[in-house]
């Protein structure tokens, strides 16, 4: 059970974690899909819908600093697309996010992390694709802000 929250932190981390560096997103309601693999199975990731404030999208969705256990490098950096690498460590355990961002347009983002999970005596890794659709500027009370 340790090892899924902790990998569910990494995840997140890696998936809503878009560097400010990378684009200019529009602020408002976004859809998220997410298709993993490498999971243990039963698991399932519906759609979510995500507020994102004015604030939000000037810093990439990241309103606060990564933990301090972790340290975030930005790979490349281009108006379109970046590429990024979240190292941490927490409790012991090591985890290692890649992924790169690409804006495919204005109102659609998808973004491709490669998460890895090391306990010492268990290592996963899971493979993960999300899309981000923008839905508009006004965001309902089911989107998570």
């Amino acid at each position: 059970m340790r090892v899924q929250r902790v990998l569910m932190v990494f995840l997140l981390l890696g998936v809503i974690a878009l560097p400010a560096a990378a684009f200019d997103i529009k602020p408002g309601e976004w859809e998220v899909e997410m298709k993993m693999s490498g999971m243990p199975s039963g698991i399932v990731i519906p759609k979510m819908k995500v507020c994102v404030t004015p604030e939000r999208a000037k810093t990439g969705y990241m309103e606060k600093e990564p933990p301090e256990n972790c340290k975030v490098k930005i790979i490349e950096s281009k108006s379109n697309l970046v590429s990024y690498e979240v190292v941490c460590d927490v409790d012991g355990s090591k985890g290692k996010v890649t992924g790169t961002s690409k804006k495919i347009s204005d109102n659609e983002v998808v973004l491709d992390v490669s998460t890895t999970i090391d306990e010492g005596d268990r290592k996963e890794t899971i493979q993960t694709t999300a899309r981000q659709k923008y839905i508009g500027p006004t965001c309902s009370k089911e989107a998570m802000q």
